[in-house]
Parts: C-alpha cells; sequence; structure tokens
C-alpha cells in the first residue's frame, strides 16, 4: 500500500493503492468512489487485492482531505488524472502495473464517471475496460462476487483485448 501523488489540474489527490503480492505486473482497477462523505467501498478494495489486481483508490478534488474544489466536471478530470498516472512508464514499474489491463470500476457517481470515460461523444480514446456497479450489487455478503465478476470478466488476455 501506498500514497502515491496523483496531480490534478495543480491538486494533489488523497489517493491509495492497494499493491498484490508478486513481484510480476498486475492488472490494475482504478476504483471510483461515488459522491463524497458517502461510501468509499473500501471493502472491494481488499477484494479485489486479494484476487491478484492492484487498486487505485482516489478522491476527487475537494472531498475526503485531497486539495482543490469539488464539483462535477472537476470530478471528470481527475478522473482522467488518475488513468494518466497508471499509465505513466515510471509509474507503472514502480507499482508494478500492467497497463494493458486496466479496469474501471465505479460506484454511484464513480459509475457515471466509468461511463463518461468511456463515451465516445467525450472524445475519449477507450485503452482500459470498465465496469459501472449499481449499489445493491456488491452490499455485504456479495463482496466476494466482486473478487469472482473482476477475475471472471477481465483475466483472459483474449478478453482484455476485445
Amino acid at each position: 500500500m501506498d500514497s502515491p501523488d496523483i496531480m490534478s489540474h495543480g491538486c494533489r489527490l488523497n489517493a491509495i493503492i492497494y499493491l498484490a503480492a508478486g513481484a510480476e505486473s498486475h492488472g490494475t482497477v482504478l476504483l471510483l468512489h461515488g459522491f463524497p462523505g458517502n461510501e468509499q467501498n473500501l471493502d472491494l478494495a481488499y477484494s479485489i487485492r486479494r484476487a491478484g489486481w492492484n487498486v487505485l483508490f482516489p478522491h476527487y478534488r475537494g472531498s475526503w482531505g485531497s486539495a482543490g474544489t469539488f464539483s462535477f466536471s472537476n470530478a471528470i478530470e481527475d478522473t482522467q488524472a488518475a488513468l494518466d498516472f497508471l499509465r505513466d512508464p515510471a509509474n507503472a514499474k514502480k507499482y508494478r502495473i500492467d497497463t494493458k489491463k486496466i479496469v474501471l470500476v465505479g460506484h454511484s457517481m464513480g459509475g457515471f464517471m466509468v461511463r463518461l470515460h468511456r463515451s465516445p461523444q467525450c472524445g475519449r480514446r477507450r485503452h482500459h475496460h470498465d465496469l459501472a456497479v449499481e449499489h445493491r450489487t456488491f452490499r455485504g455478503a456479495n463482496v466476494r462476487s466482486a473478487e469472482e465478476l473482476i477475475s471472471d470478466r477481465f483475466a483472459s488476455p483474449d478478453r482484455i483485448n476485445s
């Protein structure tokens, strides 16, 4: 676990990266939480890490200790800054990130960020895979299903490249 410096438009985002065990590169989930002040979904981060994936968990500007002012437009930029962080070759080496296996997972407002970042209308080139989830999917006893869903959907190389 580490607290990397992720900069978004001059502001440092408060973030945590949970590192999977093993010296090899790992697929990495960018886990985007919902509206600030509510659920953080860290139970998912722990479960996904146990499944052999790194998890980057950033906080949008103006939320949970991140510098700056919260807004939806800032959150969109912050999501892109986190993706850029994961794709940076120096960060990929330092945190053992397989840049061909980057998956976006979002809850509530974070799910909106995931959907927005895959939208061709936004001019975004899609070099990642995504999974927007509804709140009820990963409550309490269903945390194991989150681990299985990530592994089943994104584990095999033919699925990653499709």
